[in-house]
């Protein structure tokens, strides 16, 4: 026996038992995780993430703050306790790659089951594995964000919903075990985010109703009866608790922040995230809500300081929005032509489509091969035909951003893959000539595929190098605490800092702050305002002689405010009092 086939050997016996399998899989993701890790920098996706990370550290509110509009409650108070018994960490980043590594070893250990029982081999589904994590699951890790953290905890746990074959002839009981599994990792994923638990919550109720298909092939009626008893009885279960996270994070939301934050903060995520009418369209109408360009272009950077800008007036431009109403057939060319400048524009939307469609044609291809396993061909077309259908309505109202999208196709690449390898047979069939030559095809052009999707992934995450972005934030951060009396005002994407693994010092740079952005009115962007002496962000703030701008040395990204400033609060204009790293500077509104 040469030292392949005693290799092989080796890796069949080890995979033979659950156990066995689970320690693969947990091996197999570390190492994964661990390269990612060592080869690529990781970092936020978005500002989002950092503005969690700053105030759950207490980098804003001067020690850690638990109440965070984007995160559930019991996440954001564990995460602080984390902060305030050992700062020294970086706690947030650290809970989001925990929680990813979790996830995907759950993935993997979920799916290599499924594989074992269809008789995939054990070098087989280290391939699968590895091309799954290459194609689909490497951007949780690389770019950490907590919508996709929220993501991999609920695609981990609709994977656990499909570990028992219950369509199997043996017929497979729906174990107790994967039912708390699937229910736990849903509620890690509540508390990362409660918008992605919903959009879980639908490829979860996918999960289920394949089970109690899957009943209608009971043939004993009392044992059909309780086991349908018991899905219900879950399902209800489930859904309570998904209520309680998200009545929750309601509560929260509503009654931790200050009055009026709530409305503020769902009118200007609807301003800024769908299309609306613009002032240059009716400026007359913007005119009457006391709206001028200016105050136009400052919310339109995210800067809210004008007394105009309100919760009330932003729903009326949403309100007068909708009633500018164009022909379906022209709404339809508009979504089909903001969908493809979107996939031409996102290479990584663009590379994750291949796993998905692959696994579509191959369960086709499969099923019509052996007339068997309905349900299991049903359930993946519904979930290709459903994520389809998801994708063309955030092009309709034209906010299919990458997250959004990775959020719909990563689910059901897991869910058709696992459902995928249940559409098999082990009885030889006869087959013709014509059938082999086209089945040798579509091997051929999967495995083109994939290396193509493979190869693009690493060359688009090798283009992103932020060394030099990170340390232009840590040179404007150390610039701030140098001077604590101060306080310093800069557009929410001035340097765009996404820096992940970040640690903090005894002092935390509080007089930093944006001009508005997610936190406006929040709990902690007022405390934050009341440690620096100011009792609101207005345009009065300016006027106080302690009161500065950071920004660029051409002062570009400040225009905005500057012209506001300028032409609606009195001021004279801005003059830059100093510089500093490299391109930087300071400026000081004059009146």
């Amino acid at each position: 026996m040469n030292i392949r086939e005693r290799k092989m050997r080796m890796l069949a016996g080890i995979c033979a038992t659950k156990s066995g399998r689970m320690r693969m899989s947990a091996c197999l993701a570390l190492l994964l995780v661990g390269l990612t890790a060592a080869v690529f920098p990781i970092t936020f996706l978005t500002i989002d993430d950092t503005n969690i990370m700053y105030t759950f550290a207490g980098y804003f509110t001067g020690e850690p703050f638990p109440i965070h509009g984007f995160v559930n409650l019991p996440l954001g108070y564990f995460t602080s306790l984390l902060y305030m018994w050992m700062p020294a960490v970086p706690w947030w980043p650290v809970l989001q790659l925990l929680c990813v590594s979790i996830s995907i070893w759950v993935i993997f250990y979920s799916l290599w089951d499924i594989g074992a029982e269809n008789s995939v081999p054990g070098w087989g589904m280290l391939l699968i594995n590895a091309l799954l994590y290459l194609s689909v699951l490497i951007y949780a890790v690389f770019r950490l964000s907590f919508t996709m953290t929220a993501c991999m905890l609920g695609a981990a746990g609709v994977l656990r919903l499909l570990s028992a074959d219950t369509g199997s002839e043996r017929r497979e009981l729906f174990p107790l075990c994967a039912m708390l599994e699937s229910m736990a990792l849903m509620i890690v994923c509540f508390l990362f985010r409660n918008s992605t638990g919903y959009s879980m919550v639908c490829f979860w109720a996918a999960g289920v109703a394949y089970h109690m298909l899957n009943t209608f092939f009971i043939r004993s009626k009392q044992e059909r009866k309780r086991e349908r008893m018991r899905l219900l009885a879950y399902g209800a279960c489930c859904l309570a608790v998904f209520g309680a996270l998200v009545w929750l994070n309601n509560w929260s939301y509503e009654n931790m922040n200050p009055e009026g934050y709530a409305a503020f903060e769902d009118a200007r995520g609807r301003y800024l995230d769908f299309p609306h009418v613009t002032y240059a369209e009716d400026p007359a109408f913007f005119a009457s809500l006391g709206w001028d360009r200016q105050v136009y272009d400052l919310v339109d950077r995210s800067c809210f300081i004008d007394p105009h800008v309100t919760a009330e007036n932003i729903n009326a431009i949403l309100d007068y929005s909708t009633g500018n109403t164009a022909s379906l057939s022209s709404r339809f060319l508009t979504a089909m032509g903001y969908g493809e400048a979107f996939f031409r524009g996102n290479g990584p939307a663009e590379y994750m489509l291949v796993f998905p469609v692959l696994i579509g044609i191959w369960s086709l291809v499969r099923y019509l091969r052996i007339r068997k396993r309905g349900v299991e061909t049903l359930i993946v077309l519904c979930l290709g035909l459903g994520s389809f259908a998801l994708c063309l309505y955030l092009c309709f109202v034209e906010r299919l951003i990458l997250r959004a999208f990775q959020v719909i196709a990563l689910p059901a690449t897991v869910m058709m893959l696992a459902l995928c390898m249940r559409i098999h047979t082990s009885d030889p069939l006869p087959e013709k000539k014509k059938t082999t030559v086209l089945r040798v095809m579509l091997i051929l052009i999967s495995l083109f595929s994939l290396g193509w999707s493979v190869t693009k992934n690493m060359l688009w995450i090798g283009q992103f190098q932020p060394q030099e972005q990170m340390q232009n934030m840590r040179t404007a951060e150390s610039y701030a605490m140098e001077h604590k009396k101060n306080v310093y005002f800069c557009m929410p994407t001035f340097i765009d800092n996404r820096e992940a693994f970040k640690t903090y010092p005894g002092e935390r740079p509080t007089n930093l702050l944006d001009w508005g952005d997610t936190g406006m009115f929040s709990a902690w962007k007022t405390r934050q305002l009341e440690i620096n002496g100011l009792n609101g962000l207005t345009p009065d703030v300016f006027r106080l002689d302690n009161v500065y701008l950071m920004g660029t040395q051409d002062g570009g990204e400040l225009q905005v405010l500057i012209d506001y400033l300028t032409q609606d609060a009195g001021a004279k204009g801005c003059e830059r009092v100093d510089t500093f790293g490299e391109g930087y500077a300071i400026y000081k509104v004059v009146y």
